[in-house]
């Protein structure tokens, strides 16, 4: 429920009544298969599940567009709910004549005139083909923000007193906005551009480079896989002739863990799969590598049934 706000404009001079607005579908399925082996004194169970989901605008109260790229970018009926735009690059500026050849100018974009450029800086594509690089040039970057695909596997197996078992859950299909420079590792220094090295595909631009980096693009644009180990653990269990003689029914010693084990595309930059997603309301990226991490834990226990 909401209020009519954007469909009307803020001359209409009073508070429209709460009503149901906009609506989403979402659609996806699941698939989940499982099965059961014994074989002698051992038995083994594994499952899987994939999902696959994804919403849409079917309404949004908003406003028409006269503009065709007004319309291009914000209309959100009719797109799907995670959608990002940005602009698209073109790797680093190498060298100043590189800037000055450039056939257009960065207009609106905190430098109209190029005299903030360097080299280092992000190059951002001039998509319509005019003389200016602005909002217009905005393009709908990556593939969503959200997973579309999300998948798990859970294996035990029992042999006589051990038994073992193993979770893991993935997701692929999706990208993550990350801003490389606030990577807490010594990656961004290793990764970044400098004169000595003059990489125009370095993943971090120029430090104290011009503001026009930090805009919404590609260029902090990373598809995102992974896989983890998300539980784990092994455990014992002494045979009741030992434990009865002791006035225990049952005793199983055990050691788990959780988190042991990620393996994704975003690895190799010090980033967890799982980071937040978004971008500023001016269109500055936001770096969202510091949250609250994944926790590794290990534990050992004794469970005692009398």
């Amino acid at each position: 429920p909401g209020q009519r706000r954007n469909s009307l404009p803020s001359t209409f001079g009073a508070d429209l009544p709460v009503e149901n607005l906009n609506a989403i579908d979402t659609r996806g399925f699941e698939m989940l298969l499982g099965t059961h082996i014994t074989a002698g004194e051992v038995t083994f169970d594994l499952s899987g599940n994939i999902t696959w989901a994804r919403s849409k605008w079917l309404y949004f109260d908003e406003p028409t567009y006269d503009d065709p790229d007004q319309d291009r970018l914000n209309r959100r009926t009719g797109q799907w709910t995670d959608r990002t735009i940005g602009y698209l690059t073109d790797g680093l500026f190498a060298s100043y004549e590189d800037i000055i050849n450039l056939p257009y100018n960065y207009e609106s974009l905190g430098d109209n005139t190029k005299l903030s450029l360097r080299p280092g800086d992000i190059i951002y594509k001039n998509t319509n083909g005019d003389d200016v690089v602005n909002w217009r040039d905005q393009q709908e970057i990556g593939s969503g923000s959200m997973p579309k695909w999300i998948y798990g596997v859970n294996a035990s197996v029992r042999w006589k007193g051990l038994d073992a078992n193993l979770l893991f859950q993935g997701a692929f299909g999706y990208s993550v906005n990350v801003d490389l420079s606030s990577v807490p590792t010594d990656f961004s220094y290793n990764h970044r551009w400098t004169q000595e090295n003059n990489d125009t595909q370095a993943l971090v631009p120029r430090y104290g480079g011009s503001t026009t980096n930090g805009l919404a693009s590609d260029y902090r644009i990373h598809e995102a896989a992974y896989i983890r180990l998300k539980d784990a653990s092994i455990g014992y269990t002494f045979p009741q002739k030992w434990t009865k003689k002791i006035q225990i029914e049952r005793v199983r010693l055990y050691v788990s863990g959780t988190n042991l084990l990620t393996l994704s595309t975003l690895s190799k930059y010090g980033v967890d799969p799982e980071v937040p997603d978004g971008t500023g309301p001016t269109g500055q990226a936001v770096s969202l590598v510091y949250y609250y991490p994944q926790q590794r834990t290990m534990s050992f226990g004794l469970n005692l049934t009398f």
